[in-house]
């Protein structure tokens, strides 16, 4: 998930226009959080998608995140895109994964989160650094905190040099093309769920 409480990013500009944009924080952040935790899943299939979408405040003008400052605001412009999506989808695998996009919600704070669940551990990432595993070892209860440096290139400068990695024959891509069409089923799904009000079936 990643919630804001209010950060609406180019009010009335191509952001909250669907022509343009395709879409709100689905769109904008789901993608994102969707195709990592799925990764982080070891890529199931996906079988059965609900969504629902909301737009709720298109109205207001107050913000408390930096992230309303994207885009060029239009006074009297577009806004018909959601500003909240939540869904629900199942792998063929038998997991599911829950999610929750917002541009505005009445939340106490924003929030971005990944976590997952298994039999013997589970993990919450926060943002980018901060894991949390929690698990049991030896009949105790354990909650782990590795502590870890950022990468020195930042996440994006290890992405293009694996890239480059990839094209000169030294690694296999990390994402394969067919993960990339799951994720865009996955959404265009959430979307025909929230507007038919039925599940969707891929």
């Amino acid at each position: 998930g990643w919630i804001r409480r209010r950060g609406i990013p180019g009010k009335g500009g191509w952001f909250t226009t669907k022509a343009l944009s395709g879409g709100g924080p689905l769109i904008d952040l789901g993608v994102h959080f969707i195709d990592l935790t799925i990764w982080l899943m070891g890529n199931p299939r996906p079988l059965a998608i609900s969504g629902s979408t909301y737009r709720k405040f298109a109205e207001t003008s107050v913000s408390d995140s930096v992230h309303s400052q994207f885009g060029q605001k239009v006074a009297g412009g577009t806004f018909d895109v959601e500003d909240l999506a939540t869904g629900y989808i199942k792998f063929d695998n038998g997991a599911s994964l829950q999610i929750e996009f917002s541009w505005a919600s009445n939340i106490k704070q924003e929030t971005v989160f990944s976590e997952l669940r298994g039999s013997k551990s589970g993990a919450t990432l926060l943002g980018e650094t901060a894991l949390e595993i929690f698990t049991e070892i030896n009949g105790t209860l354990c909650d782990i905190h590795p502590r870890f440096e950022p990468p020195a290139l930042g996440t994006h400068g290890q992405h293009l040099y694996h890239f480059v990695d990839c094209v000169q024959g030294r690694a296999q891509p990390i994402m394969k093309p067919e993960h990339g069409v799951d994720i865009v089923k996955i959404l265009s799904a959430i979307y025909s769920s929230a507007a038919s009000g039925k599940e969707v079936h891929l």
